[in-house]
């Protein structure tokens, strides 16, 4: 095994090299990255300073298992994150997948297609979260704020499966039921999906709908305080899930239309500041 490794670290998003292996808490496995992922995630890690000094950038990835130290060594040839938690923020509080090592706990882990939309397996499972929440929540209609990888997962899940759906999004979005506009939307909605780290876009959506009772987040997003104008919420921070399949087949329909939003990258290097409509970054290491 090599003893160093290479990643693109905090703050800054800067590539240092020859850096030790992470350390392997119990119940962890320390992956070889093949796949790595940038999107408005870490885009707003980086803008913001939201990470802890000195670790591996990077939400979401895909690796092969070299290493653990979990009561069983996992099976599967390449692994990928389908859920976080505050104890395990990858790419804030904990190394992410712009490294040619990381290490995750292997409970947050799925097998994973090999495939290059593994890279996005966390945005479609937080995706596929929010769609579980809104239906226990009975709402049949919600405006996503933000069209980035999670955004642009989220609406075209929603729509397939009957749900009325408005994107606000700065890019144009194909997303077969959605109604998409670069400005605004308006009206009565009765969820809010937060897609963006703006807390300025979430408080103009606020001024201009009406009828919000429910608002989902991510661990990226701005609180409900940006929100003054709902008042009282059911508010849902989504983390992902395992086990439901629902990511993998969400990414292997919604490949076709994602990919020609993300720019394909070899080797580590220090991502440049996504714009131009690109949804993200692809990494193969």
């Amino acid at each position: 095994m090599e003893p160093l490794r290479d990643a693109v670290v905090s703050p800054g998003a800067a590539l240092a090299r020859g850096l030790p292996l992470p350390p392997l808490p119990r119940g962890y496995v320390l992956l070889r990255v093949r796949l790595a992922a940038w999107t408005g995630f870490d885009e707003a890690v980086r803008a913001y300073g939201l990470c802890e000094h000195g670790v591996a950038m990077g939400a979401s990835g895909a690796g092969v298992p070299v290493d653990h130290n979990a009561e069983e060594a996992p099976q599967a040839r390449l692994l990928a994150p389908v859920c976080v938690s505050p104890e395990w923020l990858p790419g804030v509080g904990a190394d992410g997948f712009l490294a040619t090592y990381t290490a995750a706990p292997l409970q947050c882990l799925e097998e994973a297609p090999d495939a290059d939309y593994s890279a996005f397996s966390l945005h479609a499972s937080l995706a596929c979260s929010t769609l579980r929440v809104l239906a226990e929540e009975g709402v049949a209609s919600a405006v996503v704020v933000g069209g980035g990888v999670y955004g642009h997962l989220a609406a075209l899940l929603l729509a397939s499966h009957g749900f009325r759906v408005a994107v606000w999004s700065r890019y144009r979005l194909r997303c077969s039921g959605c109604g998409v506009s670069e400005a605004p939307p308006s009206g009565v909605y009765e969820a809010v999906v937060s897609a963006t780290s703006s807390a300025s876009m979430l408080a103009t959506a606020a001024a201009r709908l009406s009828g919000v009772r429910v608002y989902v987040a991510t661990p990226w997003s701005p609180g409900p305080w940006a929100l003054p104008a709902w008042g009282r919420l059911a508010v849902y921070t989504v983390y992902g899930e395992k086990g439901r399949g629902c990511w993998r087949r969400l990414l292997a329909d919604a490949w076709s239309v994602l990919k020609h939003r993300v720019v394909e990258a070899s080797g580590l290097s220090e991502p440049p500041v996504l714009g131009g409509g690109a949804a993200g970054y692809l990494y193969r290491l």
